[in-house]
């Protein structure tokens, strides 16, 4: 049972996850200042809080960044 405000363990994207992330790419590409020509949702976690927080790991351009993509 997670306790709200705690992380879960790092899991592998799932295909709803992925969708979510790839719904908020240009957000994500504005906000880095780049526009990626890759853009890959690997792993992800949670945060229960008022909502869910994701937190997820992306390849971009042979690279990998994290980004939390809000709260739903």
């Amino acid at each position: 049972m997670s306790h709200c405000g705690s992380m879960k363990t790092q899991v592998a994207v799932t295909s709803d996850i992925s969708e979510l992330v790839v719904k908020h790419r240009e957000e994500i590409e504005k906000s880095a200042g780049v526009t990626f020509t890759s853009f890959t949702p690997k792993e992800y976690s949670s945060q229960i809080v008022a909502g869910v927080n994701y937190f997820v790991v992306v390849e971009v351009d042979e690279i990998s960044i994290q980004s939390n993509v809000g709260t739903w």
